[in-house]
């Protein structure tokens, strides 16, 4: 993600911007978040603009870090001569008994990327 400048006639806007490619593989960007208006921050946060757009790349390398913990690609390596336990609904133990937490205690690899 990354900070952007939006222009108006009077006033600058700033905007983490996300890029993505859509359902038919086009390479397109959406704004993620709206971080408020250059004036107001400048005021709000004591800071000159380049201290400001320095806070703002912050903010964006932390939404990063936020949205790719949020949606990461899990892999799971299964033994096909190995069957999974099936628990019946209404059996389960406690909140963690989760698929993730079954795999795991039938030796199932979890890699997380």
């Amino acid at each position: 993600m990354k900070v952007n400048i939006s222009k108006s006639k009077n006033y600058e806007y700033l905007y983490i911007k996300r890029s993505f490619r859509n359902q038919e593989g086009k390479c397109t960007t959406e704004n993620y978040k709206n971080l408020g208006r250059m004036d107001k921050l400048m005021k709000e946060l004591g800071m000159d603009r380049d201290g400001v757009l320095a806070w703002a790349d912050a903010q964006a390398e932390e939404e990063t870090r936020k949205y790719n913990e949020k949606n990461k690609t899990i892999y799971i390596a299964f033994d096909p001569n190995k069957l999974i336990e099936k628990h019946p609904i209404g059996e389960r133990t406690s909140e963690s008994d989760d698929l993730l937490t079954i795999l795991k205690r039938n030796g199932c690899v979890i890699e997380e990327k």
